[in-house]
Parts: structure tokens; sequence; C-alpha cells
């Protein structure tokens, strides 16, 4: 099920934007036109859908027309989802049967199915906060009623959205309490009895270390003077643990070691920052696949971040396959260059307001003159990339 158009009002730096989606979306563009903020409004929108309605959006995320304007008075955030059934890419039965029971579903014209789904934040002034409202539409852009309850909830279980923005720290997703190790780490298929064999081996070991060190018992025989001062064990309070001895210790201290061209082992967190930057993404792809439920839309913030031109190119091949559909910002020309020129849509700032092109491919250098003129690419409705599109037409020759 992909999502073919979103339209972002008053977000951030985005008066009004519609923007159309489709398999593979590339948006392109200077810093500060609203990339980020496309992909982020996404991830608010569908990340709003729980069982109950909660404040999704920051003061700060409402577009303020000029410099005295207030997030409490201005016009209200608005973001709407279309989601369209194509003849090459029809829904599946199952999915049709789901939400035709949901009632949800509305019949295009040529006997496609829509969803249109609404999420609209505004400040209350009775109560004093920043509130949210979702709706299904139908065509009109009128609510629908008579829905069951529950569904946002059936909704989100049959699609799901995936982010990775450009700030790719290994130490931080790497950690227990990543969003995308954590799951790993709970997938354990040992039997009760396997763990504990394993438990009571690992304190024999924890016991030859620390009988090891006669220091360690200077340092208990010190800490058993807590008990005058605070309610400790009865029996030996005081333990030294040289290596984690549960299990459930030993796997949130996991640790990705990668092998170096000598054969030495080095933790991820001393490599460099590319090959840190690809372990995330690599990470987050197998969050992705080991998923393994529903419709799945991929977001990337500039994937190209750290990496060689050659590996940038290599790492585009990989991306198709791992969902539905994708939706990427890059400022990469090599990345640019293995795309289809047709998927990428160039984010603009004119007249004060951020603007999108559709693309399409020069012809000669004459063209590429014209296209570089604005009257041109707002007459034509599109945008030609006049920077680099003469130049991924001659790259692909050869």
């Amino acid at each position: 099920m992909n999502l073919t158009s979103v339209q972002i009002e008053n977000f951030r730096g985005i008066r009004n934007m519609n923007l159309e989606l489709g398999k593979t979306t590339v948006l392109i563009g200077e810093n500060n036109t609203g990339k980020t903020s496309v992909l982020d409004a996404l991830k608010l929108c569908l990340g709003s859908m729980t069982g109950r309605l909660r404040t999704v959006f920051d003061p700060m995320d409402f577009h303020l027309p000029d410099e005295n304007a207030e997030p409490s008075s201005v016009d209200p955030i608005r973001i709407t989802l279309t989601f369209t059934e194509s003849q090459d890419q029809p829904w599946d039965e199952e999915l049709v049967g789901r939400l035709t029971r949901s009632k949800i579903f509305q019949l295009g014209d040529h006997g496609n199915q829509h969803i249109y789904f609404q999420l609209v934040s505004k400040y209350n002034q009775d109560s004093g906060n920043y509130e949210v409202d979702s709706s299904f539409q139908d065509h009109g852009g009128i609510q629908l009623t008579g829905l069951p309850k529950n569904i946002t909830g059936i909704f989100r279980d049959t699609l799901h959205y995936y982010y990775l923005s450009a700030l790719r720290d290994a130490g931080k997703h790497f950690k227990a309490s990543g969003p995308f190790w954590r799951p790993f780490l709970k997938d354990s298929q040992l039997s009760r009895d396997k763990k504990l064999e394993i438990e009571e081996g690992l304190r024999e070991v924890n016991n030859i270390i620390v009988a090891s060190h006669a220091s360690f018992e200077q340092v208990k025989d010190q800490l058993r003077e807590l008990q005058s001062l605070v309610l400790l064990a009865n029996e030996d309070p005081i333990s030294i643990e040289a290596i984690p001895n549960r299990m459930f210790e030993i796997l949130s201290k996991a640790e990705v070691q990668i092998g170096t061209t000598t054969g030495a082992k080095i933790p991820l967190a001393r490599h460099g920052e590319g090959t840190q930057s690809l372990a995330v993404l690599m990470l987050f792809f197998a969050f992705i696949k080991n998923q393994n439920r529903g419709s799945a839309i991929l977001a990337l913030e500039e994937p190209e971040a750290h990496l060689h031109p050659s590996a940038i190119r290599t790492l585009w091949k990989l991306i198709p396959s791992y969902t539905d559909q994708q939706i990427i910002s890059t400022h990469s020309g090599d990345m640019i260059s293995e795309i289809d020129i047709h998927d990428i849509r160039r984010l603009q700032k004119l007249q004060m307001e951020f603007r999108h092109f559709l693309c399409q491919m020069v012809n000669s250098p004459n063209q590429r003159h014209a296209c570089s003129t604005t009257t041109f690419a707002e007459r034509a409705g599109n945008c030609c990339l006049p920077d680099v599109g003469y130049w991924l037409k001659e790259k692909r020759r050869s």
C-alpha cells in the first residue's frame, strides 16, 4: 500500500506544499528548504496513530509567518496523507477486505481504491493546550463517520513508517536501549534450564577471577562496614562481579566488533565515522526485515553521510530491496547519478515559501541554460536540475 501524496500546511517553514510520492521518492535541494520537515511531518503524522490522541507537535513546529507571530495564534498544522491503489500495484485481497470492513476506502473514478487520512493540530484557548485531532476523510475532505473505534489501530498495524535521521551515532544506536538494537537482545532461544546452566558456569568463572585478586578482599572487607549504616542482606552482602553472570546482563552488554584486514577484531565504536554510519544503516535494515509485518515506508535522511562515493553508489542499489516504498533526502551527486530522474523532487525556497518541483532530464547545454531561470521552471511546473541535469545525462552515457 503506497503513499501517493502528502499535503503539509503550516508546519515549520512549510506554509503549503502538496508533494507527490512514488514507490521511490528522492528529495534534493539546498539546506533549509524543507527536506527534513517533510520526513518529520510523515513521522509525526503516522506516529500519531495510537489508541488515544496526544500532543505530537511542539509549539515551534507551527509555521510562524513573521517575527511577531506566536504559535498560539497562527493557523493550525494540517497534514493530509493520500494512499492510492494503482493498476501495476493492486492491493492484496486480505488488505482490501480488512480495510473495507473498516469503511475507510473511497472508490475512485477508475475503480481504484483511495484512503485519505488527516492530522490537525491547533491551540485551544480554553484549555491552554496544543491539541491534535485525526480523521479519515472522503474525496471532498469531509470527515468519515461511523468508523470502528479502533480504526487508527487497525490502520497502524497495516502500515509502518521506519525513519532514520542523518545523525547516526553508533554508540547510541547499538546501546541496549537503542530502538533498533534492543529487539535483537530479547530474542533468545535458550531454554530456562540451559540459561541456569550457563549462569552457574559464569559464576564459577567469576569466582576464579575474583579469587585471583587478593586486593578485592580488602575492598569487600571495607564495604561490609556499610551494614552498620544501611540495611543490607544478612549473609555476605558484598560481592564483586568481574563478569556478568546473568543472561540479561550479558545481553545488555553485547557489542559489535568488526575485523580489520589484519584479522584483529575492533569494537565498532573505535572505527571511523563512515564505518559506524554504515553499521547503523545495516542495523536499521536488519530491524526492518525482522519486523516482517504489513506494508512499510522507509525514510532515510542523507544516507551518504561520511561515506566514500563508491560506497554511496553501492548503498543505493541495496536500499530499494528493503521496503515497499522509500522516501530519501540527499545532497550527494553520486547517489543522484544512480536514481531515475522521475523519482527526484527538488525542494526550493522561492519568494519566502518552500516549493517543490518534479524533475526532468535536460537534453542539451542550451536547454540547461534555459532551465536555470526560475520563470522557466515555474512555467513548466517542474525542475530540470540546472546544476546537475546535463551532467547526469552525460554520466549515464558513460
